[in-house]
């Protein structure tokens, strides 16, 4: 991987959720569930085995803001179906849910 390319693409290049779900070649990733408002899919660089992450289908810079109060629920819903089935299928120890992001434009 070339690290200069990578820093520039996360700094300046479009979300890479927005770019995945787009079908841009260059932001490939393996879909494990999806329902109509969310996406589930594996990261393509895995820090643990069974890391699938899981967003919005509609960009979204704050989740917790920018979200009403039922589509954070549904959303937090569509996690805990996620995790569960993780669970069933790598028998972690525990599952942990932590949330990151940029400042970013969709494409």
């Amino acid at each position: 991987m070339d690290l200069e390319v990578y820093v520039e693409r996360t700094r300046n290049g479009p979300c890479f959720v927005c770019a995945f779900l787009a079908g841009n070649p260059g932001y490939p990733h393996a879909t494990v569930f999806e329902d109509a408002d969310h996406v589930a899919f594996l990261d393509k660089w895995p820090t643990v085995p069974g890391k699938v992450l899981v967003a919005p289908k509609a960009h979204v810079e704050h989740v917790v803001r920018d979200l009403d109060e039922a589509a954070y629920g549904r959303l937090m819903l569509f996690v805990r179906e996620i995790a569960l089935a993780v669970e069933v299928v790598c028998g972690p120890e525990r599952t942990y849910l932590y949330s990151l992001g940029r400042s970013g434009r969709s494409v």
